[in-house]
């Protein structure tokens, strides 16, 4: 239903949405930068593209979206808005949730605010994205956490120390002056650049009064690509400057792990880093033990264990984590459990390591859930988790022994445990 009615809308010679990136493409490579004003070529086949883009998740983004999908007034009229230079963001709902046991602040937004917010990210990606480094692997199109893990391998072998570090609100604390005139060497249009510095300012309302939140708005769609563009230009670029014979500074989004072979180089990169940073009004976190360690001891960086055994360096899940988050899963959404499981196996696991780790969790999850839980739920509702569970954790321990056979995990826990999740 949703492709039929984005068909409909598209007129003849209106550009698609990869037509538009690719001219958008072209143009900065001819030029050095983006004269022209995408907000002008929009068109409705674009809107229901970037609509069928947004995440969808709980029953209210459906419901919401479908409104849309139902009354194509609401595409005409952003369409008239964005080609004439006149959209205006609304007032953003904030919220509180609690993430791995931190709360953080996000702001929620009408529909149409999210499709602008959406086109501006795939430009700003389209544009910048070649140039951000391998090491740099959050938000991005064809990287992931496990890529970096991989990357972590493959590139650190020699070393023996490392550093983790947390940058402190990260998205709060952004200096979005700064951050526009990053954006302004490649983007020229003033209109353009004027809908992108309207998307960086959040309202809320508080006691009927409207309050104005600075930093990069969390929870927007373009928060990721505003982050990275800024982090990038911060930190990456003049690290590699910087330290030109070092590679080994991994970023995920606020997230960092400095890798080296002398302890030396670690400190010295590590209060690079803290003064850089501390320039710009970031700080890292208290709650990151900003300290170089020895690898042979461990290191814990985006739900992975980095040791160096016996000379090699060794990256697994980190079991401890996963225990965590199953047991918080069962005592607030126990419901949740069997994707979550299907969801990490495929996401986390890089090599015959983080394989059999996962089969040492699948296997002792009813003890351990038994175990831990014994004082806080009922026999009874332990063990109507465990039903729950029990047959994904099979199939789930089925499919790890046939990985570990043919020795084609990647393939084997893709194409399966997929399945319904």
């Amino acid at each position: 239903m949703e492709q039929n009615q984005s068909i409909k809308t598209k007129e003849p010679f209106e550009p698609s949405l990869s037509e538009l990136l690719n001219n958008i493409w072209e143009e900065v490579n001819a030029i050095g930068f983006l004269k022209s004003n995408p907000m002008e070529q929009i068109n409705l086949g674009i809107i229901f593209k970037l609509l069928s883009m947004l995440k969808r998740k709980s029953k209210h983004q459906k419901s919401e979206i479908s409104e849309w999908y139902s009354n194509s007034n609401l595409a005409t009229e952003l369409l008239i808005k964005c080609k004439g230079n006149r959209y205006e963001f609304g007032t953003a709902k904030q919220t509180t949730i609690k993430t791995n046991g931190k709360n953080r602040v996000i702001y929620s937004y009408r529909i149409s605010d999210k499709i602008v917010q959406k086109f501006i990210s795939i430009i700003l990606n389209e544009i910048w994205n070649p140039e951000f480094y391998p090491t740099s692997f959050a938000y991005r199109s064809n990287m992931s956490i496990k890529n970096g893990m991989k990357l972590i391998e493959k590139q650190s072998k020699e070393d023996n120390y490392s550093t983790k570090l947390d940058i402190h609100k990260c998205f709060n604390n952004i200096d979005t002056v700064k951050l526009i005139e990053i954006i302004e060497v490649k983007i020229k249009h003033p209109q353009f650049l004027k809908i992108i510095n309207k998307s960086l300012i959040t309202y809320t309302k508080f006691n009927g009064k409207k309050v104005k939140h600075f930093g990069i708005p969390a929870g927007s769609v373009h928060a990721p690509i505003m982050a990275n563009l800024y982090l990038h230009n911060l930190l990456d670029k003049p690290s590699q400057e910087k330290f030109p014979d070092i590679s080994n500074i991994f970023r995920y989004a606020d997230d960092i792990l400095i890798v080296t072979k002398e302890e030396s180089t670690n400190n010295q990169i590590n209060q690079w880093v803290e003064d850089t940073l501390k320039n710009s009004n970031l700080t890292i976190s208290e709650k990151t033990p900003n300290v170089t360690s020895e690898l042979k001891n461990g290191q814990h960086f985006l739900g992975y264990r980095i040791t160096k055994e016996q000379d090699q360096l060794v990256i697994d899940i980190d079991q401890e984590r996963i225990n965590r988050k199953i047991l918080e899963l069962c005592l607030t959404k126990p419901e949740y459990l069997p994707n979550y499981l299907r969801s990490q196996i495929k996401s986390t696991h890089i090599s015959s390591r983080t394989l059999s780790s996962w089969h040492s969790i699948l296997v002792s999850l009813p003890y351990v859930i038994r175990k831990e839980l014994r004082t806080k739920l009922n026999p009874g509702t332990i063990e109507t988790i465990l039903a729950k569970i029990e047959p994904v954790s099979k199939l789930l321990l089925r499919e790890l022994e046939s990985a570990t056979r043919t020795k084609t995990p990647n393939q084997c826990i893709t194409n399966q445990s997929g399945k319904g999740g």
